[in-house]
């Protein structure tokens, strides 16, 4: 299987307007970016799948994505004159905001699954299935939430209408 998407997200409504926060005993101000601009990315996957044994559910499977994001939404903290203060107050305050990456992002991610329904087993267990999963990840930069391992398994159970 092949597949390729465009997809625009737009920041929330949050990120863009709502009240500041201001700490003065940390001289941190928590403030909305109105001119937050839209993520892009486009994304390109491909599966290559065996399925096997006599009911056909059984499956090896490899899949592998590409996804460059363009204009993602960071968290950002900024000094005050990097962030663009105007008020004399606010001077050598700390901003936590949201501001668009400079750069593109790439993620690309590989991954091996396996599922196997264990109908050798006797009647009362038929319904049994295991399957398991490893995937690689990496981003060309350091990436907030990116799991470069992950491995995944789990044991199910199916019999009549339970």
């Amino acid at each position: 299987d092949m597949g390729w998407g465009k997809t625009l997200k737009r920041p929330a409504p949050g990120l863009l307007s709502s009240a500041r926060s201001i700490d003065d005993v940390n001289q941190i101000v928590v403030a909305p970016n109105p001119n937050l601009k839209p993520e892009y990315s486009e994304k390109v996957v491909g599966a290559l799948s065996y399925y096997f044994g006599k009911t056909g559910n059984n499956i090896i499977e490899v899949v592998g994505s590409h996804n460059k994001i363009t204009g993602q939404i960071l968290g950002r903290t900024l000094t005050d004159i990097e962030f663009g203060n105007t008020e004399p107050e606010l001077a050598g305050y700390d901003f936590v905001s949201t501001t668009n990456a400079d750069n593109p992002i790439t993620f690309r991610s590989l991954e091996f699954n396996y599922k196997q329904r264990l109908s050798f087993l006797p009647y009362i267990l038929r319904g049994t299935s295991l399957n398991g999963s490893y995937t690689r990840s990496y981003a060309d930069r350091r990436s907030f939430g990116t799991v470069p391992h992950s491995v995944k398994g789990g044991l199910d159970y199916r019999f009549g209408k339970f």
